[in-house]
């Protein structure tokens, strides 16, 4: 795989088309290099070709961490849906399944903070206050992605009247709710501090 330095070591214009591909992953080639801006087809090719491969390292990037973030999703769903099944097993009097859905809701969010901030941001506080204030911004961005996720689990379970539709119901929010909380917690919550 080409380094920066191997890039400085290439003649001239295939150096400086490399070296300019390097910096900037994920623009268009056409933006990058104009047709004109090389005499010779065999620079244009290697330009666009360069170019087409580092742009597949990049998605291939974008690719691995969104498997991995579905795998995390996955077992903070596991702990959400077990919490839940395990609460309703032990109470089943009034309000169980609102008490249930609090307590998955609150196991999972605990769950996926802590997985989310070491392999999905690989966020490190600078202390313990630092990393409540975090928690607690995480939290509330996961209340819009919550109402997403308690409205089909509600939804669910008042269609079909069922446990397991209900977990059905519970499973389609929270994925739907985690798409969107990737969104809100990247933008908002696990951001690099500027200097």
């Amino acid at each position: 795989m080409f380094g920066a330095q191997k890039l400085q070591k290439l003649p001239i214009p295939h150096g400086q088309a490399l070296q300019s591909l390097w910096k900037t992953p994920l623009q268009r080639p056409d933006r990058l290099y104009a047709a004109e801006q090389y005499e010779r087809p065999g620079d244009r090719r290697l330009a666009t070709v360069a170019c087409a491969a580092f742009r597949a390292l990049e998605l291939s990037k974008i690719m691995k961490l969104a498997v991995i973030y579905a795998l995390l999703a996955m077992v903070a769903t596991g702990f959400n849906i077990g919490a839940q099944d395990l609460l309703v097993r032990l109470y089943a009097g009034p309000y169980h399944v609102p008490l249930a859905m609090l307590v998955g809701t609150a196991v999972g969010l605990i769950v996926k903070y802590a997985l989310d901030k070491r392999y999905i941001f690989r966020f490190q506080a600078r202390n313990a206050i630092h990393d409540g204030q975090v928690f607690l911004l995480y939290a509330l961005m996961g209340l819009f992605t919550t109402m997403i996720f308690w409205g089909f689990e509600l939804a669910f379970e008042y269609a079909f009247q069922s446990k397991e539709m209900r977990y059905l119901g519970a499973i389609i929010g929270l994925s739907i709710g985690y798409v969107a909380k990737y969104l809100l917690d990247k933008r908002f919550v696990f951001r690099s501090e500027e200097a």
